[in-house]
């Protein structure tokens, strides 16, 4: 699932360079944002209900995608 939020984005990012318009813009942003969600989400889960990544490892991994949304944004 992280693989896919990371395609997720990059198509949101490639979109938002190609953008024509601020509508094709807004829909690339948005997309971007849809994927971010997925690999929060996906670490999130990873940690808290599968108990599949290390706490360190997930603290690490959450920090570096909210700075990446902060980047983003």
């Amino acid at each position: 699932m992280i693989l896919l939020g990371c395609g997720v984005f990059i198509v949101g990012s490639v979109l938002g360079w190609l953008a024509p318009s601020f509508t094709v813009l807004a829909l690339g942003r948005l997309i971007q944002g849809i994927g971010l969600g997925i690999v929060y989400l996906s670490l999130y889960l990873g940690h808290f209900t599968l108990s599949v990544l290390p706490t360190i490892v997930a603290f690490g991994l959450l920090t570096a995608t909210s700075l990446l949304a902060i980047l983003a944004g």
